[in-house]
């Protein structure tokens, strides 16, 4: 375009949106009041790698339905359910004074645990997905155990704090540390860290810095089953 110049009668195409809803039961087929609802869409972060990006996020209503309009049109993947890292919290409570605050295990649309057998959801421009449902269960907290043993000194730390990172689609979550008085013990070097959610986690330790005079717990090779 030059100075000076005028243009007319300029037409820029609109691509419609399109829209996503459904419902989330339990497996008695009841609605799944307030849980979070998660859409999400591939893209690439800035070294290139291939991540889930969150591009809406929504919570069931009292009829367990949900709703996503103004949906770019693309490839999305639908994820409902009690966000996971909570070690030992009370369930989320919602926007209602009777909610009565349940916790369902995370799932992907259709009906799948695992992202990599996640069903995808074609939006199309101006398309309405609708009745895409998804029955999710209560979840029962689990417990993660396992030993701890100072690479240097083949002995079991005196002292411990103890990691738990959750994974999500996204990439990593909360990290969330242990008491170490509750779930350590010195004389065995195991370690019990009770109600974790179902999901993927990192389990990470840490040892305070060894001075001198420091005590040890007992060696690997002392007989400690």
């Amino acid at each position: 375009m030059s100075a000076g110049q005028t243009l007319k009668d300029l037409s820029i195409p609109l691509t419609p949106a399109g829209s996503i809803d459904g419902r989330i039961t339990d497996s008695a087929g009841n609605p799944a009041v307030a849980i979070p609802v998660e859409l999400l869409r591939k893209t690439y972060n800035e070294n290139g790698q291939k991540i889930l990006h969150v591009f809406g996020s929504t919570r069931i209503n009292d009829r367990g339905e949900y709703r996503f309009y103004w949906v770019t049109p693309g490839r999305y993947y639908l994820n409902a359910g009690s966000a996971k890292g909570s070690i030992g919290l009370p369930p989320t409570s919602g926007n209602s004074p009777n909610e009565m605050g349940e916790e369902y295990e995370p799932a992907y649309y259709s009906g799948v645990t695992d992202m990599g057998q996640a069903a995808v959801i074609e939006v199309w421009p101006g398309g309405q997905m609708g009745a895409i449902d998804l029955r999710v269960n209560r979840r029962r907290p689990y417990r993660i155990r396992g030993r701890l043993i100072d690479a240097g000194t083949r002995r079991f730390p005196r002292i411990a704090s103890i990691s738990v990172t959750a994974l999500s689609p996204t990439g990593l979550g909360n990290t969330l540390f242990s008491d170490p008085t509750q779930t350590y013990d010195s004389a065995s070097g195991m370690f019990d860290i009770r109600d974790i959610a179902p999901g993927s986690y990192l389990v990470g330790a840490a040892l305070p810095e060894r001075s001198s005079d420091s005590s040890e717990g007992p060696t690997l090779e002392s007989g400690v089953p």
